[in-house]
């Protein structure tokens, strides 16, 4: 899209976003309580891994000090949210590149929980190299843009040739 897709994760990287916060069990560590918010271009393995990651939590090594000179390594337990607990309209990610399988349109879920909102598939970027398509999707009719078509919006056919990269998930109303 637009000759790479660079532009179009940016400007959708600015609006997600998300809270996450930890605290640590040990009370000597300057990281007892603290909340971060976390933004850009998620990038993950497979299409469900963020919102399992954003449902489930995570555990992470602390990595806090203790004193002057000591890290902390005790395990910490991050919890995540919304900012200001506000869904957000739409979850962008993308697929890490070097993924070889599972990168095909059929592995997409049509719909995700995060944190106990209804998000659906709103459209996905394929990639052959250095050529992406957008596949808008509407209902069980999916719909491809092809910048380099005369005829730029017609009826997706499956094509195994092109690899998924990035997805959009909207918020189920």
């Amino acid at each position: 899209m637009f000759g790479s897709e660079e532009p179009y994760a940016n400007v959708f990287s600015q609006f997600l976003n998300f809270e996450e916060s930890w605290g640590c069990p040990d009370v000597n560590c300057n990281r007892v309580k603290e909340q971060n918010v976390i933004t850009g271009d998620f990038v993950f393995d497979n299409a469900t891994s963020l919102a399992y990651i954003i449902n489930k939590g995570e555990t992470r090594n602390c990595n806090g000090r203790i004193g002057d000179f000591q890290y902390n390594s005790e395990k910490i337990r991050v919890e995540f949210n919304f900012p200001h607990n506000d869904p957000l309209p739409l979850i962008k990610f993308t697929l890490h590149i070097n993924v070889a399988d599972g990168r095909t349109a059929e592995v997409i879920p049509l719909e995700q929980h995060y944190l106990d909102y209804k998000y659906r598939l709103f459209a996905y970027t394929l990639n052959k190299g250095e050529h992406y398509l957008t596949v808008l999707c509407q209902g069980s009719s999916k719909f491809v843009y092809d910048g380099l078509s005369s005829n730029s919006l017609k009826t997706y056919k499956q094509d195994e040739t092109h690899l998924l990269s990035t997805l959009v998930y909207i918020m189920d109303q």
